[in-house]
């Protein structure tokens, strides 16, 4: 495994979690629990986010 690898590992993993997020903060208008770990998994999506940029930007090929 590369960086590139690497960072696009890191980006479908924080695009999945950012997904996984959303279904669960719509699962929170019935449980509140749900809607709380909803916004932490889509803030922890977000710290992912910022690995896969922070990786691929250390590669040169930046795409965003």
């Amino acid at each position: 495994m590369n960086k590139l690898e690497l960072a696009a590992r890191v980006k479908e993993m924080a695009l999945l979690m950012a997904e996984v997020a959303g279904e669960m903060k719509y699962f929170g208008g019935f449980d509140p629990e749900y809607q709380q770990h909803g916004e932490e998994l889509a803030n922890a999506a977000t710290t992912a986010w910022g690995w896969y940029q922070a990786i691929e930007a250390s590669t040169g090929k930046a795409d965003g």
